[in-house]
Parts: structure tokens; C-alpha cells; sequence
């Protein structure tokens, strides 16, 4: 598991990988809270995540939640199948709009 972020050209990536469950939810945490502090638009790769449990889920969501409420965009991209249905059985797919892979709020 990791995180990797770097900003360019007013976006800040943030790479996430492995499995990403509870055990690093608090490194996740500060990584969001750093994103949101940039004034970017934040783009979330996940092409080389093995997992996401609840909590990596709940993250991303108040990430989104926060870009929202500045009038900042969220996008998350490489989602893989497995990542994807979990997004589609927490009902999160709806709130995030879950496309082929991508996600922009």
C-alpha cells in the first residue's frame, strides 16, 4: 500500500496503492486534507489499487463533498472492476456518478 502526490498545471494527483482498507485510513485522511489545501482541481488514480474497504470509500467521498462545497472538482480515474462494484453496492456509484472507469464530480 501507498500514496503518492504531486501537483501540476493546477490539478494535484494523488496515485493511491495495494490495498487501501482501515489500517491506512488515517495517511489517507491527511493525504484528502492536503489535497484540499492545494486550491486545486484533485484527480484520484486508482488503476493500481488491489482493494478499497469502507473507510478508503468514506475518504473519498467527504474529498468530494469538500471540492464541492469550494466549487472544485474531484475526478477519480483507473477504477477497477472490483473497486467499481463496490462503489455500485455502497450506492456510492450514484452520489460519485461511476462511469467506465471514471468519476467526475
Amino acid at each position: 500500500m501507498g500514496f503518492r502526490m504531486d501537483r501540476q498545471s493546477g490539478r494535484c494527483h494523488l496515485a493511491l496503492h495495494g490495498v487501501v482498507d482501515v489500517s491506512e485510513a488515517r495517511e489517507l485522511h491527511e493525504q484528502a486534507l492536503a489535497a484540499l489545501g492545494t486550491g486545486d482541481e484533485v484527480i484520484v488514480r486508482l488503476d493500481e489499487v488491489e482493494r478499497l474497504d469502507t473507510s478508503a470509500l468514506q475518504i473519498l467521498v467527504a474529498l468530494a463533498q469538500g471540492l464541492k462545497a469550494e466549487g472544485r472538482r474531484l475526478a477519480i480515474t483507473g477504477i477497477p472492476p472490483g473497486t467499481r462494484e463496490a462503489f455500485r453496492l455502497s450506492g456510492l456509484d450514484a452520489f460519485l456518478d461511476v462511469g467506465q472507469g471514471e468519476i467526475r464530480t
